[in-house]
């Protein structure tokens, strides 16, 4: 069995919380059985609530009842640098 999961990125949690985008989170549960947003997703988008003078705390808590927040290890790592080393070698470059 297949268990379908979706990663959610800065532009995401823009659109959910600041745009009041909430279709979007149910097209993300319809969709998918697991939710994550990594680490640096939420740093960004509690750094930009931060510089536009807005209460991180609610927020912060909002994303971490939406989705897994996953933080780096060094599996983590490992995983990444073999995805991206993978798509290096097919031609797909992502931009760091």
């Amino acid at each position: 069995m297949v268990v379908l999961r979706a990663v959610i990125d800065t532009s995401i949690l823009i659109e959910l919380f600041d745009r009041g985008r909430e279709e979007l989170l149910e097209e993300i549960y319809a969709k998918y059985k697991a939710v994550y947003v990594p680490w640096i997703a939420l740093y960004e988008y509690l750094y930009g609530c931060l510089c536009l003078c807005r209460s991180i705390e609610e927020r912060k808590g909002a994303v971490e009842k939406l989705a897994i927040v996953v933080y780096p290890d060094q599996q983590i790592l490992l995983k990444a640098l073999s995805i991206d080393v993978d798509f290096h070698k097919r031609g797909v470059l992502i931009p760091l």
